[in-house]
């Protein structure tokens, strides 16, 4: 068998060997299949003497060397580096444990914060829930009391007509006075009275408007509810109607 004296060994990626003073390269010798065999150690374990190499067998699945010599001194050296980059590797792997360590803490810190924050959320939405329920409650009767008040609106309203066209100041001190005679000469209504009975008139309340904004609304409350359709129905059926050259509109006086 050839005697190599090894340089460097790292696995198996590359042997670089040395033999009669040249230098030899192999790549890629292939999987360590067994192990250092030593000769010449006494009882004890330790070499008999420094000065005598130690033979070593490996087995390399692509190469044809089947033996090494190391000398003591590049035994001890590559052991030496073997232990120290065990050592640097026991290390690391600390490192890396202490920082798995830190960040489980943190994740169960931030795992107690999130389902606080759930806890909170249910509580919110819970209380909102029960608001929600407070105010229907509290909105039925509010709704009830809103068309309630509509109708007893629309049926206090149930006998007024607006009148839109009147010139500002011309109802005088009293619309009342003004609507009296005019209604029935103005709409020539059959079988009615030569005055109107109106129980109540008043411009509708409103802002002044600006000058040629539409003219202000009188609202005139009729005694007779009779007498409204009446006039509503010659107000449709025979329009304009017109007060000094001015043209009046009659309709019904809705809620809004």
């Amino acid at each position: 068998m050839a005697s190599f004296n090894v340089l460097f060994f790292a696995c198996d990626r590359s042997v670089c060997v040395r033999k009669d003073g040249e230098f030899l390269l192999l790549d890629n010798p292939g999987e360590v299949l067994c192990k250092w065999l030593v000769e010449n150690i006494d009882e004890s374990g330790r070499p008999i003497t420094e000065e005598r190499d130690f033979k070593a067998v490996v087995l390399f699945q692509s190469s044809g060397v089947s033996e090494i010599l190391f000398s003591p001194k590049e035994l001890a050296s590559a052991k030496g580096i073997t232990k120290a980059r065990a050592g640097e590797a026991a290390l690391d792997e600390e490192k890396v444990e202490a920082l798995f360590v830190e960040v489980r803490v943190d994740l169960q810190k931030v795992a107690d914060k999130v389902s606080d924050a759930e806890a909170n959320i249910t509580a919110l939405q819970t209380e909102v829930h029960q608001l929600k329920q407070q105010m229907t409650r509290m909105t039925t009767p509010t709704t009830a009391l809103e068309e309630r008040a509509e109708d007893e609106e629309g049926r206090s309203r149930r006998n007024d007509i607006r009148l839109l066209g009147f010139p500002e100041g011309t109802e005088g001190q009293s619309t009342e006075l003004l609507l009296y005679p005019w209604v029935p000469e103005e709409l020539k209504l059959e079988g009615s009275p030569q005055y109107l009975l109106i129980e109540q008139a008043h411009q509708a309340l409103t802002p002044k408007p600006p000058p040629g904004a539409a003219l202000w609304a009188l609202i005139a409350q009729l005694l007779n509810y009779r007498d409204k359709d009446a006039i509503l129905r010659v107000a449709r059926e025979h329009p304009p109607l017109q007060y000094e050259g001015q043209n009046i509109i009659i309709y019904p006086d809705y809620t809004r």
